[in-house]
């Protein structure tokens, strides 16, 4: 059972899946920051048109017309992300917001907020424990 006001739910989800985007974002610039060869360029080139494969008109999936669609087709070119509307989602009944999630992820935009959002250690530490230590161990393994 959602909460009556779902909406905060989803919008910390949606910035812990930003947050985790930037931090992907920052480690795969800093991999090549390090690392320049030519094999690493061409690593980037295939995963560059992988990603693009699904690209129509030159727009990712989520930003087709499609994606707006609250119903959902396996197996199709739509978008697993619907997106839609602060306002749109806000008149969402709790039982359309669970099954869209059965099979996609919601990006809702138009969010208001209370506080003005930076990149700054501020604002960071409004949405994580900044001074909390975090160990990342691990390789990057090549997929190609």
């Amino acid at each position: 059972m959602l909460a009556p006001n779902h909406t905060d739910t989803y919008l910390f989800r949606y910035l812990v899946i930003q947050r985790q985007l930037v931090t992907f974002r920052s480690a795969l610039i800093i991999h090549l920051k390090f690392i320049k060869t030519g094999d690493d360029t061409e690593t980037l080139r295939k995963l560059e048109e992988r990603i693009q494969a699904d690209f129509k008109n030159g727009l990712p999936p989520h930003l087709q017309p499609k994606a707006r669609n609250t119903t959902y087709g396996p197996g199709s070119d739509q978008s697993r992300i619907f997106v839609t509307s602060h306002s749109d989602f806000n008149r969402l009944p709790g039982v359309d917001v669970q099954r869209i999630l059965r099979e996609r992820l919601i990006l809702v935009h138009g969010n208001p907020f209370d506080y003005s959002y930076g990149w700054d250690l501020a604002s960071f530490g409004r949405l994580y424990d900044v001074d909390k230590k975090t160990t990342i161990q691990g390789k990057i393994r090549n997929p190609f």
